[in-house]
């Protein structure tokens, strides 16, 4: 490339650089509070591709919905050495049925229960209800859960922020 030609090529490139910068500015000066696009982070999501779900961001309730007393407890302790924040501790609604454990959620996406899930084991299902027994992800469980998950992964990726 000329000599002659890399001072006005450079200039030009920083001037568009500028522009570019100040049109982006002033959009998000004048942006509304309280909004964001696909491009912006949430305060408390971040952005929408790179969020992560980690063990100890999630609080979770354990019911009993088995014969077998103190089970509840003995699996919210479980959960609670795994990491999870700890919720409710409870009897199960009259008439619940499960034969080792489900997590109930009252969201269609919810990363929190799908963490929940897999440390409780391979099998437990995520169920949408609109029952929200206690704080944070629900746990019920039946006399045949015996133990977590020890190859359960501490953490999930979020990868939509509706999700949040």
């Amino acid at each position: 490339m000329s000599p002659r030609l890399i001072a006005p090529l450079s200039l030009a490139a920083a001037a568009l650089a500028v522009l570019v910068m100040a049109m982006w500015g002033m959009k998000a000066l004048t942006a509304p509070f309280g909004t964001s696009d696909s491009s912006s982070t949430s305060a408390v999501c971040g952005p929408a591709s790179h969020r992560t779900v980690k063990r100890a961001d999630v609080t979770v309730s354990v019911y009993n919905a088995g014969k077998r007393q103190g089970r509840a407890g003995v699996t919210m302790d479980l959960l609670e050495r795994a990491g999870f924040g700890v919720g409710a501790v409870g009897n199960a609604p009259k008439g619940t049925k499960v034969w080792a454990a489900v997590v109930h959620t009252t969201r269609t996406v919810h990363p929190d229960a799908t963490l929940v899930a897999r440390a409780l084991g391979a099998q437990v299902r995520v169920v949408v209800t609109s029952d929200d027994l206690g704080p944070g992800v629900d746990v019920i469980i039946g006399d045949h859960f015996r133990k977590l998950n020890p190859k359960a992964p501490r953490s999930v990726r979020v990868t939509n922020q509706a999700s949040c």
